[in-house]
């Protein structure tokens, strides 16, 4: 029998397999959009072409013609809030992947980089800075209150495409919000 470990395992390996036979995949590790200020980042951009043709670039501003390029991996020690905005792999030939949408701040929604795919569990997560991790939080989609998680986390069971939206989370007002986050759920082919 396949153990959890197993499972993650070869779930992570078919989706990588999906994402390089449709282009570039920005991998964000560790696997989510919001970030305390001094974590540690890691970017990585893989292809159908190969790793190496494949560079991490960040979009600085409104006008998107000005961008910051790195290799095919950016590491960010430590993040600031300066490190918040998009990121994307781009090649010498203007293949792009999606765009990343990475956001530093005090309050932190844990929600997957990766899309996730349809039928999984999403345990989505609530944290501030220098608090315990079990604080009871409140978890809104697209704006509407979804549930509270009483030890700061909720699981959204067996995922499907009504699941995709903004999600963002809440303590008391004096703890403070986190920001919004897209939630991408990937249909199985």
């Amino acid at each position: 029998t396949l153990d959890i470990n197993s499972l993650s395992f070869l779930f992570s390996f078919l989706f990588l397999l999906i994402c390089v036979a449709e282009g570039a995949y920005l991998h964000v590790h560790p696997n989510r959009l919001q970030f305390f200020e001094y974590d540690h980042i890691s970017f990585n951009c893989s292809g159908y072409h190969g790793p190496a043709e494949w560079r991490v670039i960040k979009k600085l501003g409104l006008n998107s013609t000005q961008w910051e390029t790195s290799a095919r991996t950016l590491y960010i020690k430590p993040a600031f809030k300066s490190h918040s905005g998009e990121y994307w792999c781009e090649n010498e030939d203007g293949e792009k992947s999606r765009n990343v949408s990475i956001t530093v701040t005090n309050v932190i929604l844990e929600i997957p980089a990766f899309p996730v795919m349809e039928g999984e569990n999403v345990t989505l997560g609530c944290r501030k800075k220098g608090k315990p991790s079990n604080l009871p939080a409140d978890f809104y989609k697209d704006g509407n209150y979804l549930e509270t998680g009483y030890a700061g986390k909720i699981i959204i069971p067996n995922v499907s495409k009504s699941n995709e939206g903004l999600y963002k989370c809440s303590f008391s007002e004096s703890q403070g919000k986190s920001p919004e986050s897209w939630l991408t759920v990937k249909g199985e082919k």
